[in-house]
């Protein structure tokens, strides 16, 4: 148990290169910091931590549970993260696989950021997480890239869209709240700009419920080789309360009438779920958790 900190733990060393790390960080709890875990390394993995109640310090953007900085190929995987001041987990760096988590009560969910250090480039996914509570589920900034697939977004107080990416939309819903990202034009650079000389962010979302938030409206780019079953990408997401089990008392696992069930495309690099019970080949759910009940004997596992 970790608390009090500027960073519940600060792993590499400087500047992020690329150097590999093959830290596995796992079951740990991280409150009361500016950041739960700042990884400076490549090829790591953060695993079943419980993060929680991050505050802000004032200078250093806000609080965030995880950080992955320039360096790539880092597992960020069944983590819960709650009541961070600012981002569950902020995404640099290529190749990042972020996968199983539940994150609450957070303004931005994920963001996929710029920064002195680099940017979140190409490769990085994001898939069966649940995302409850967030004003913004997702962020992408400028030269970002994203592949969103089978998670639950279900936004909280202020939330209007579920992703933002810069140049994509008129306004970020996170820029003006009081509190959270405070001085726009201090961080524009970081955020992503919208100007002229600002790379575009690349985004594939499909195959997620989205909850009191809207699913993104357009497609970029809409190439032909980014159809999925001959659909374009986004056809397959859903809206509609996910049904938790008991979501006032901290429990996101599905209950069995969810329309998560079933809902998600089965994806080679997420075999199991946040309980570590076995996804099925097809059909996997939406989401951290497949269902509590069992599903019909005729679909296979």
């Amino acid at each position: 148990r970790i608390s009090g900190y500027m960073y519940g733990l600060d792993i590499g060393y400087q500047l992020g290169n690329g150097l590999p790390g093959y830290i596995l960080v796992e079951d740990n709890e991280f409150f009361d910091c500016h950041e739960g875990l700042h990884v400076k390394t490549s090829d790591n993995v953060i695993r079943g931590n419980y993060i929680h109640d991050l505050r802000n310090v004032g200078w250093m953007m806000s609080a965030t549970g995880v950080f992955l900085r320039s360096s790539p190929r880092t597992t960020v995987e069944n983590n819960r993260i709650e009541s961070a001041g600012g981002t569950g987990i902020r995404v640099l760096g290529h190749d990042q696989l972020v996968r199983n988590n539940l994150i609450v009560d957070t303004p931005v969910g994920i963001w996929l950021s710029r920064h002195g250090y680099g940017a979140a480039t190409h490769s990085n996914w994001l898939i069966h997480n649940t995302v409850v509570g967030a004003m913004l589920p997702v962020w992408l900034s400028g030269g970002s890239e994203a592949l969103v697939y089978n998670n639950i977004f279900v936004g909280g107080a202020g939330a209007g869209m579920a992703m933002f990416v810069a140049g994509f939309s008129t306004s970020n819903p996170v820029q003006t709240a009081t509190g959270v990202f405070p001085d726009p034009d201090w961080y524009a650079h970081y955020a992503g700009a919208t100007g002229p000389d600002e790379p575009p962010a690349y985004l594939i979302a499909d195959f997620n419920l989205f909850h009191n938030v809207e699913p993104p409206p357009w497609r970029c780019p809409p190439h032909e080789q980014d159809k999925i079953d001959g659909q374009w990408w986004g056809a397959h997401n859903l809206q509609g309360d996910p049904k938790f089990v008991d979501p006032d008392n901290g429990d996101y696992r599905l209950l069995p009438e969810s329309p998560a069930r079933g809902a998600g495309r089965r994806l080679p690099n997420c075999p199991y779920d946040a309980d570590g019970s076995l996804r099925p080949l097809k059909e996997p759910d939406c989401g951290a958790f497949e269902a509590v009940a069992p599903r019909d004997q005729g679909k296979p596992y």
